[in-house]
C-alpha cells in the first residue's frame, strides 16, 4: 500500500509525542525514585497518563494507515487517548494545588468528583458507540477521514469535544496561569522568577495544545486538509514547549540554577524551613505570608 506524504507527516509527528512524552515520564520517575514525595508523585502520573495517551493515539494512527488491526481495536486506542489526556491534566491539577492554586479540601473534592465524572461519562458514551453499536451519534467515526490519508479518527463530535475540554480549560489551566501570573509579579530574586517564568510558558502551551485537540473535532477544521497539518505540527510544538519548560520550571536542575548564578527556588524554600533568612521584595507582610503559601518547594 501507497501512503501518502501528509499520512507519513502524522505517523511521523505522532511518534515524536509519543517518545517525547515516554522519555519526560521517565525522567520523572527518575524523579520521584530520588525524592519519594507527594509532588513528584503527581507529576510522575500526570506525565505517566500523557506518555500512555500519546503512545496509543500512535499506535491507532499506525495500524490505521497500514490496516493492521480491526477498526475497533483503532477506536480504543484514541478514545483511550481522549481519557489519559484528559486525566494527565486532572492530576496536574492536584499537582497545582499544592504549590500555585490555594484551593481547600472541600473545593479540591469537589473539583476532582466533577472533572472525573465528566471525563467518565465522556470516555463511557464513546466506547459505548464504538463497542455496543449503540447509534448516539457521540463518535465521527463514519465522518472523519484525515485529509488525504487513510486515517480514520474515532472522535466525539464536537459538542462532547467541548464539553471533555472546556471545563479543564476554565478551572484548571486559566487559573493556574492566572495563578502564576500573580506569583511572578511578586518575585524579585532572579532564579525563582526564571522558574516562575518557565512554569507560565508551560502552563500557555498546556492551554495552546488542549485548544488544538478540540479545534481538531470541528466539522470545518477536520475537512481542511491544510488546517489539520498545520494544528498538528502546532500540537507537536505546544506539547514539546510545555514539557521542556515544565521540566526547567518545576524541577530546576543545577546547571540552570548555576546559568542563572542564583539558588533556586526550592533550595530557598529549603532553607527558609530550616530557619535560614532570605530575602525577597513584598510590598506588604500580607504578600509575604501569600507567596510562602503559593511557592513551595515542588517535591513536597
Amino acid at each position: 500500500m501507497t501512503l501518502t506524504g501528509q499520512t507519513w507527516f502524522y505517523l511521523i509527528t505522532s511518534l515524536f509525542l509519543a517518545i517525547f512524552a515516554i522519555s519526560y515520564a521517565l525522567v520523572m520517575l527518575y524523579a520521584f525514585i530520588k525524592k519519594k514525595t507527594l509532588g513528584t508523585a503527581f507529576l510522575l502520573f500526570t506525565f505517566t497518563l500523557l506518555g500512555l495517551g500519546e503512545g496509543a493515539n500512535t499506535l491507532s494512527y499506525w495500524f490505521e494507515a497500514f490496516n493492521i488491526s480491526s477498526k475497533n481495536l483503532s477506536g480504543i486506542f484514541q478514545i483511550l487517548f481522549l481519557n489519559l489526556y484528559a486525566l494527565s491534566i486532572l492530576f496536574f491539577y492536584f499537582f497545582s494545588t499544592r504549590h500555585i492554586l490555594k484551593d481547600n479540601d472541600f473545593v479540591k473534592s469537589l473539583m476532582g468528583v466533577f472533572l472525573g465524572e465528566t471525563i467518565a461519562v465522556v470516555t463511557t458514551t464513546m466506547f459505548s458507540e464504538l463497542l455496543l453499536g449503540e447509534d448516539v451519534y457521540i463518535n465521527t467515526s463514519d465522518l472523519f477521514l484525515l485529509p488525504n490519508t487513510n486515517i480514520e479518527i474515532f472522535a466525539p463530535v464536537a459538542a462532547l469535544s467541548l464539553v471533555l475540554f472546556i471545563p479543564l480549560l476554565i478551572f484548571v489551566l486559566l487559573r493556574i496561569s492566572y495563578n502564576v501570573v500573580i506569583i511572578g509579579r511578586k518575585i524579585t530574586e532572579p532564579v525563582p522568577k526564571r522558574g516562575i517564568l518557565y512554569i507560565g510558558i508551560s502552563i500557555v502551551s498546556l492551554i495552546g495544545s488542549t485548544v488544538v485537540l478540540m479545534l481538531f473535532y470541528l466539522p470545518s477544521i477536520y475537512s481542511n486538509s491544510k488546517a489539520m497539518l498545520f494544528l498538528q505540527a502546532l500540537r507537536l510544538a505546544a506539547t514539546i514547549l510545555w514539557l521542556i519548560f515544565g521540566y526547567l520550571g518545576w524541577i530546576l536542575p543545577d546547571w540552570l540554577k548555576k546559568r542563572i548564578r542564583g539558588k533556586a527556588w526550592i533550595v530557598r524554600t529549603m532553607k527558609e524551613r530550616e530557619g535560614m533568612p532570605i530575602t525577597y521584595s513584598f510590598s506588604s507582610s500580607h504578600d509575604i505570608k501569600k507567596t510562602a503559601i503559593q511557592i513551595q518547594e515542588v517535591s513536597e
